[in-house]
């Protein structure tokens, strides 16, 4: 009788490991990469800044979770030479892992949160570490919004090797943008 009780015990914790294990492999899979959550990494920012005194930096005062967040300042570029032919939009670059190329090639979605100081639009760029990629343009507004974008819209990327993910805006009427970004994901 008592033989009988432990087998029919073993067996049960034999089943109970394999479900945790199922649900830890599933748990896993459906995370993604966290690209930046203001929680889990140190803000290890490579900054690619425009001339019209753009900043990037991690701030405390609006994550859309947690305790920190991304904060973009766009400032407008403006024409001091009619030579000048420099592009006419103000940009930040956040270098992920401080631009050593990570691996998003098994990913499909960049997955964030964002909203900005007024409605405006504003252009993603996705650069690979040979600067290919390709911009996608969204709205912003005061509030937080979720994106979900399909990688693939960022063109020609090696996606074995991305390093940075460029913020610009024309500001045609604007004299500066204020952007929050919170949870960057690729799943």
């Amino acid at each position: 009788m008592n033989h009988m009780k432990f087998i029919n015990v073993s067996a049960f914790l034999v089943a109970l490991i394999i479900c945790l294990l199922i649900i830890i492999f599933i748990t896993e899979k459906s995370y993604g990469k966290i690209l930046y959550d203001g929680e889990s990494e140190k803000f290890n920012v490579g900054t690619e800044l425009d001339s019209n005194g753009s900043q990037i930096y991690e701030d405390t005062t609006a994550p859309q979770t947690g305790k920190k967040h991304i904060r973009i300042i766009l400032v407008k570029y403006i024409i001091k030479d009619k030579l000048d032919t420099r592009s006419k939009s103000s940009a930040v670059g956040y270098g992920f892992n401080n631009w050593n190329p990570i691996d998003l090639s098994k990913y499909k979605i960049l997955k964030f949160s964002a909203k900005s100081s007024l409605a405006a639009p504003v252009f993603l760029t996705m650069l690979d570490h040979n600067k290919n990629g390709d911009s996608i343009q969204i709205q912003l507004d005061s509030s937080y919004q979720n994106f979900a974008i399909p990688l693939s819209e960022f063109g020609k990327i090696n996606f074995k090797k991305v390093t940075t993910l460029i913020f610009h805006s024309m500001l045609k009427d604007l004299p500066r943008l204020v952007i929050d970004v919170d949870n960057i994901e690729a799943i």
